[in-house]
């Protein structure tokens, strides 16, 4: 039975001359020594637990968990948090192009990943070891992609009334402009109740992408976020029984009677259907 000690010792500058060596210059200060925390993580956590950083800084974290997973075959998975705190004017990191902190943990996950893989290549691999999942995905708390209607602001002059067909329009065309297609699909997921770590392939049917989602209990979700569906689009989804489509209102241009036709086809095979 290991025990952890009451005290472990380590020398501060260990960590920051790693992560200088790792960055390529000193952009952050009194990093937390990575195998210190592996070795903690390692006394407390199970190969295959979650653990989450509320104060991920530099992203001590992920590389402590990456680096054990690699030692013991662990699965274990992270989540990071961390404010986009400003990196200082005119220092190192703003230098280098670290704008803020979460920009350094980034770049520092991206380098671990990327020195473990090399690492791996060099080695002979067992046919029955599979090989580490070490990608991970970066989300950052924004406005919506889609434009909301606010049916609150007052009509008491011309004036007021350009400003609500202004709000009429951009209630028709309600997909923001500078957002990506990956961007609305999470948000989309989010809004149905389903977590960002949902599995998601994208599916070519017709002219067309489809991203097709599913969940811990098997059931499937198609998210169509093409500019424009049609009839063959719509059918080709449907032939594929999913539990779920949802389209981008907007993708019908009009075409009330195609909507219409959706809904009542969907409806009648099982599947929930949503515009958004």
């Amino acid at each position: 039975m290991r025990v952890m000690p009451s005290v472990i010792y380590q020398q501060s500058q260990v960590a920051v001359k790693y992560l200088r060596d790792l960055m390529e210059g000193k952009i952050f200060d009194n990093p937390k020594d990575h195998e210190v925390l592996a070795r903690f993580v390692e006394y407390v956590t199970s190969k295959d637990d979650l653990i989450v950083d509320f104060f991920a800084g530099s992203g001590s974290t992920a590389e402590a968990i990456l680096d054990l997973n690699k030692r013991d075959g662990g699965e274990r998975r992270f989540i990071l948090a961390q404010l986009p705190e400003p990196t200082p004017e005119k220092s190192a990191a703003r230098e280098a192009g670290y704008d803020n902190i979460a920009d350094i943990g980034k770049e520092r996950i991206r380098r671990v990943i990327k020195k473990l893989n090399e690492e791996d290549e060099g080695k002979l691999q067992a046919d029955d070891e599979p090989a580490q999942d070490r990608g991970f995905k970066v989300f950052k708390l924004t406005s919506s992609n889609f434009e909301t209607w606010d049916g609150e602001a007052p009509v008491a002059s011309a004036e007021d009334a350009s400003v609500l067909e202004e709000r009429l329009l951009n209630a028709v065309e309600n997909v923001n402009s500078d957002r990506s297609r990956e961007d609305m699909l999470y948000e989309v997921l989010l809004r149905a109740g389903w977590p960002l770590t949902t599995q998601v392939a994208i599916l070519k049917l017709a002219d067309g992408e489809v991203f097709s989602a599913k969940s811990e209990e098997n059931d499937t979700m198609f998210v169509c976020l093409e500019d424009l569906v049609n009839e063959e689009l719509l059918r080709e989804m449907i032939g594929q029984k999913p539990a779920q489509v949802v389209c981008l209102d907007v993708a019908f241009h009009g075409n009330d009677q195609l909507k219409t036709n959706t809904v009542l086809e969907m409806r009648d095979r099982g599947i929930e259907f949503r515009t958004i």
